[in-house]
C-alpha cells in the first residue's frame, strides 16, 4: 500500500498574476495563491469530468488551475471588483468557456443540493483589517472586515455549511489555511478552528501540510526576533467527506 505523504513542499513559482490586474486589485494580489498549490490538490483529489467549486475565489486561481484542465469550475466572491478582475485574468488566460467567478456571498449559494463534486478553497485571512474606506464593498459577509475572531469564525461556518450542502455525498470538500501570528507574538488557530468547524458538517477524512521555499528575509511581515519565532511556511490542508455516519461528532445530512 502506497500512502501519500503527509506534507509536501511546493516549487518557487513566478507570479502569474498580470501587472494590470495586480494595480488595479485593491489588495494588490498579496493575499492570491499559487496556481502550482492548487495544482497538486487538483492532482491529488480531482478527476475527469468533475464540478469544482470555490467559496472563496478572490481573483481566481483555483478556477484558473482547474480551468487549464478544462473542468467546469465555479468561484463566488463577494467583492465585486475581484470578480470583474478575476474573470478578466481567466479570460486573459483562455480558460473562460471551463471558469466563472459570480459575484456571491458564499453562506447563501446559488447552487442546488449535492451539486457539486469538489470543492476547493483557500479560505480568507484573518486580521487582514480591510475596511470599505480603501474602496471595499461594505458587504456583511466580507471576512475581511472581521476584526473579532469569533465573528470571522461564524461567519466562516456559515460558508462550512453551505458547502456541505451543495457537496455531493461520498465527496471531497479541501480547505487550506494558516494559523496567523499577532503582532505580540501570540497566533489565532485559524487552521485548527477551521477543522473544527467542519467536523461539525462534514467527516474529517485528513490533513496535510504544505510547505512554501521562502526563509526570514523573504517574509512580508514584522519580524520579532524573539526566541520563538519561525520563518512561518507552512499551511494546513483540511479534507473532510460529505458523507452520513453513525459515529457521534460527525456529519448529519445537510
Amino acid at each position: 500500500m502506497n500512502l501519500r505523504p503527509s506534507w509536501i513542499l511546493l516549487q518557487d513559482e513566478p507570479s502569474t498574476l498580470s501587472d494590470d490586474i495586480r494595480v488595479l486589485d485593491l489588495y494588490k494580489g498579496r493575499d492570491i495563491g499559487w496556481v502550482s498549490q492548487m495544482n497538486f490538490l487538483l492532482d491529488e483529489y480531482a478527476s475527469e469530468g468533475m464540478t469544482v467549486l470555490d467559496p472563496f475565489a478572490g481573483l481566481g486561481t483555483t478556477l484558473l488551475a482547474s480551468g487549464l484542465r478544462g473542468l467546469t469550475t465555479k468561484g463566488f466572491e463577494i467583492e465585486a471588483t475581484r470578480v470583474e478582475l478575476g474573470n478578466r485574468r481567466l479570460q486573459e488566460a483562455g480558460v473562460s468557456q471551463h471558469a466563472e467567478i459570480l459575484h456571491a456571498d458564499s453562506r447563501k449559494m446559488p447552487l442546488m443540493r449535492e451539486s457539486i463534486d469538489l470543492i476547493l478553497t483557500s479560505v480568507p485571512y484573518f486580521g487582514a483589517e480591510r475596511s470599505a474606506d480603501e474602496g471595499w464593498t461594505k458587504a456583511s459577509g466580507q471576512l475581511y472586515f472581521s476584526r473579532v475572531y469569533e465573528e470571522y469564525l461564524a461567519l466562516l461556518e456559515d460558508v462550512v455549511t453551505e458547502s456541505a450542502r451543495v457537496l455531493r455525498k461520498d465527496h471531497l470538500a479541501v480547505f487550506v489555511a494558516e494559523n496567523v501570528m499577532t503582532k505580540e507574538g501570540g497566533f489565532f488557530p485559524v487552521a485548527w478552528d477551521l477543522a473544527r468547524l467542519m467536523g461539525k458538517h462534514l467527516q474529517l477524512k485528513e490533513e496535510r501540510v504544505l510547505v512554501y521555499p521562502h526563509n526570514l528575509k523573504n517574509l512580508d511581515r514584522e519580524i520579532r526576533h524573539d526566541s520563538h519565532q519561525t520563518d512561518r511556511r507552512h499551511e494546513y490542508v483540511l479534507i473532510g467527506s460529505k458523507r452520513l455516519s453513525d459515529l457521534d461528532g460527525t456529519a448529519n445530512e445537510a
